[in-house]
């Protein structure tokens, strides 16, 4: 029962994530193409933030090889980040209240959340959940 009760309050919150202010429509272009990493905040400059943003970037060439997109969304606005992106706001984003101030999802390539972090996702965390992955194994059989 307990079990039935996590999956039901997992699905609930991945149809809200995924459906704020067309941000499913975002994360669907990257199906199959990209995994994501999303960070949801009440405040795109807190430390947790920059720390978050500091291990990804001191694994770059790591991350780079895994695919893996990152999206910081907040409840009034989201970006991709990277080196052009601009941020998107929606006014259907007033309506969004985060559960916690800080999350991180790692979104697979099939679109499911893998794993969600409350706090900062360490890159070797993140690293070897990606890498156990059978698509991730079957992409490092290819190269």
């Amino acid at each position: 029962m307990n079990g039935y009760i996590d999956m039901k309050w997992l699905t609930l919150t991945i149809v809200m994530c995924c459906s704020i202010a067309g941000l499913s429509q975002d994360f669907s272009k990257h199906r199959w193409s990209n995994r994501l990493l999303v960070i949801l905040t009440n405040d795109a400059n807190s430390p947790l933030v920059k720390k978050q943003l500091k291990e990804l970037e001191n694994n770059r060439q790591a991350i780079e090889e895994r695919r893996l997109l990152t999206y910081l969304v907040t409840p009034e606005k989201f970006k991709l980040l990277s080196e052009d992106e601009q941020w998107q706001t929606e006014s259907s984003f007033a309506d969004y209240s985060l559960g916690k101030p800080f999350e991180v999802l790692l979104i697979g390539l099939d679109g499911s959340i893998k794993q969600r972090e409350s706090g900062v996702f360490e890159a070797s965390k993140l690293i070897s959940i990606i890498d156990s992955m059978p698509m991730r194994r079957a992409e490092m059989r290819g190269n």
